[in-house]
């Protein structure tokens, strides 16, 4: 059993909202994670996506199990697919005044809450760094670069599902989550809460969780596959930027970040055999550059993506 943090009385209530779809194998895992949390109080939130496996049985049974009898665990169902409408189903039951969203595929770290609490009077997000686990068994910390600029985000997504807890009522005027996208969710919703400024912390020293790499999550899909829902999340972000109420020069180094990003996704295309795709998306890249400079760096990020070179948005970063 998880024991309570020494200043109970004081902390924030903190909802933990978690979609889950034919997760049966791996919530066991999930599970045996939340229990260690040591952070209170806590409401756990699982929203099942119409799973047709026996993965609500599942949650259903961790409810009952009182693994966690000081957490109030809720269960709800979301019938429209994604894990978008399920995370703003989550929003709407969660009590507590700042959100935190996971993955049913993943584990949580005992004291990444109890972490970045201190700092959530302050600020609308805290953030936090996790680790990518492959299927090789190989662990690395997923890039972050802890900024509050659009373009950071857009060239690094160091803002992704599990890295940020958020005060509700922020993400509420940002627009919550945009369940019309299917990939690149998660960056795109960093984006558009970087273009509504909000009061930022970052804690970059500790990578925290296991987060999963494997080929049946979303992100296993070939780019090609996804060549539409990717293009609807890129133009997304686009309108985030035109939409916000940042800075001329801060537009300009997002809009050239996205055509970078297409530029990537031009060469992923490419390297799929998929030529006129590939071109397409050029095409968008050339007009979102803003400058002469970004023009001629085109060619080389082109040349540097195809070759499949480590760190090229890192190279144009510091160019953008």
């Amino acid at each position: 059993m998880a024991s309570n943090t020494s200043e109970n009385q004081t902390n924030k209530l903190i909802s933990i909202i978690i979609p889950v779809y034919n997760r049966a194998k791996t919530l066991p895992r999930l599970f045996n994670s939340l229990s260690k949390v040591v952070y209170r109080p806590i409401e756990i939130i699982l929203v099942d996506n119409c799973s047709d496996d026996h993965s609500f049985q599942l949650c259903q049974q961790f409810k009952e199990s009182e693994i966690l009898p000081d957490a109030d665990i809720k269960i709800a169902q979301e019938s429209q697919k994604g894990a978008c409408p399920c995370r703003n189903r989550g929003m709407e039951i969660a009590q507590g005044e700042y959100l935190y969203f996971f993955d049913s595929d993943d584990e949580m770290s005992p004291n990444f809450l109890s972490a970045l609490a201190p700092y959530l009077l302050e600020h609308d997000m805290v953030c936090a760094p996790t680790c990518l686990v492959f299927e090789n068994g190989k662990q690395k910390t997923r890039d972050c670069v802890p900024t509050d600029f659009p373009h950071d985000q857009i060239l690094s997504a160091s803002l992704s599902t599990q890295s940020f807890i958020v005060r509700k009522d922020f993400l509420k005027v940002a627009g919550g989550w945009d369940e019309s996208l299917l990939r690149w969710n998660d960056w795109e919703l960093g984006v558009r809460m970087l273009c509504h400024q909000p009061r930022l912390k970052w804690l970059p020293q500790t990578a925290y969780h296991k987060i999963y790499q494997h080929t049946q999550s979303i992100s296993g899909k070939s780019y090609a596959e996804d060549y539409k829902n990717l293009l609807k999340s890129l133009e997304k972000a686009r309108i985030d930027v035109a939409n916000s109420a940042l800075g001329k020069s801060i537009k300009e180094k997002a809009y050239n970040a996205l055509a970078f990003k297409h530029l990537l996704l031009s060469t992923h295309l490419y390297l799929e055999q998929q030529p006129q795709l590939s071109q397409e998306v050029c095409t968008i890249a050339k007009s979102l550059m803003q400058g002469k400079k970004q023009k001629m760096l085109a060619p080389i990020v082109y040349f540097l993506g195809k070759h499949r070179i480590p760190g090229t948005w890192r190279i144009y970063r510091s160019l953008v």
